[in-house]
This record gives structure tokens, C-alpha cells and sequence, in this order.
């Protein structure tokens, strides 16, 4: 009776329609669809926590991403996922070393490669993401993809404050000038303090995670 229960409630949430504005583009597809076709991934890995996940990550879907059939792979079954479970709109983040690594910097070619993915029953906001911990000077083609305006928001995320926000600020001006929707991972990894700091430095429009804010009402 409980399973069935439970099992109706999940139901009852799948069939709601739902906006998600933090989307991970290329790790948020199911285990069983990527070895339906063809990937190969560890049946026992156990994921306990952020560095595991990371670890993950690294290990199994990064590599995925070198090549554009693969790649493809892992944003279909991403939006696939989407529309099992109700999403209606939808906010993938993808980080633009894909243009350079994959694309091999082409900015059209990458950007005609993302448009490619259209639903009747999904609407595909893109996210420009910047990772802190792998961060690479590319200044001019982080600005060139960013002044497409194809993509609807920026976002930083990865270990927190490895970086100085220094190194990000401008980005976030043309962002902002451009009315994008200005996205930053904080306060997951440490404290208000640091959530604090990425609102001053950043004018964001949206805290991703945010979670120890909670600690601190004069930060809330």
C-alpha cells in the first residue's frame, strides 16, 4: 500500500507542469538512457556526496562531451527527462569551453549545433556557463558567445572563491547591459559572507543553491 502510494505521488508531481532554472545540460540525464545506447557506466558507483558526483563526472561524462554524437547524447536525453517529468520551460546550463574544445572555438557552428533542440512541449532557455575551478583565458570568445544573444543567462559555478571574482566581473557587466539573466553558484560550498561578496561583485538576478543563507537574516 505505501508503494503504491508513494508511487501515485510521483505520478501526481510528474504530471505537473514545472520551470527549471537551474539545469545541469550535460549530466541530468537518466543512468539507463545513456546505456540503452551504447555508453558504458559503472553499475556500483557510489555517489555520497558533491566531491563523488564531481569525481563522476569527470570520470564518465566529460569525456562524452569531446565528441558531438555523444554530446548530442547527453542533451537529448537531458530534454528527454525534461518531458517525462513534467518541465515545461526549461534553463540548461552549458559550459563554453564546449565551443572551444568540441567546436574548436567556431561560435556559429556551436551555436547552430545547440538550436538544433526544439520541442513542441519544451521551451530550451540556454545558460552560458563558466567553471571557476577550470577556468582558461578565452576572454574574447566568452564575450563573442556572449554577445550572440542566443544564450538567455550567464552563470558561474564550480568550487567556490578558487578563484577571485575579479576574474569573472566583466562578464557579468555585459551580461547585465545585455538584460540577461545574471546566475551564480554561492553559499552551497561556503558561507553567507561569500554570497554576499558574488551580489556586490556581480549584481546577479539568481543564487544558485544558496543554502547557507539561512544562517545569516541580515544576508537573507
Amino acid at each position: 500500500m505505501v508503494k503504491t502510494e508513494a508511487y501515485s505521488y510521483l505520478e501526481y508531481i510528474n504530471r505537473q507542469p514545472k520551470t527549471d532554472i537551474h539545469n545541469h545540460a550535460l549530466s541530468s540525464c537518466r543512468f539507463q538512457f545513456l546505456k540503452q545506447n551504447g555508453v558504458n557506466l559503472p553499475n556500483n558507483y557510489k555517489m555520497n556526496g558533491i566531491a563523488s558526483l564531481i569525481d563522476f563526472s569527470r570520470k564518465y561524462l566529460t569525456p562524452l562531451e569531446n565528441e558531438i554524437s555523444t554530446l548530442k547524447l547527453l542533451l537529448e536525453g537531458n530534454f528527454l527527462n525534461c518531458i517525462e517529468t513534467g518541465v515545461k520551460i526549461v534553463c540548461p546550463s552549458i559550459d563554453y569551453k564546449i565551443c572551444l574544445r568540441t567546436f574548436y572555438g567556431n561560435v556559429q557552428t556551436f551555436i547552430s549545433f545547440l538550436q538544433q533542440f526544439q520541442y513542441d512541449n519544451l521551451k530550451i532557455l540556454w545558460d552560458l556557463s563558466i567553471s571557476r575551478d577550470s577556468f582558461v583565458e578565452h576572454r574574447q570568445l566568452f564575450i563573442d558567445l556572449l554577445q550572440t544573444k542566443f544564450f538567455s543567462g550567464i552563470d558561474l559555478a564550480s568550487t567556490e572563491n578558487i578563484k577571485p571574482n575579479s576574474t569573472f566581473v566583466e562578464f557579468y557587466k555585459i551580461a547585465n547591459d545585455l538584460n540577461m539573466k545574471t546566475k551564480v553558484h554561492a553559499g552551497e560550498m561556503l558561507g553567507s559572507d561569500y554570497i554576499k561578496q558574488c551580489i556586490l561583485d556581480f549584481n546577479p538576478k539568481h543564487i544558485q543553491h544558496g543554502i547557507s543563507i539561512v544562517k545569516d537574516k541580515e544576508v537573507m
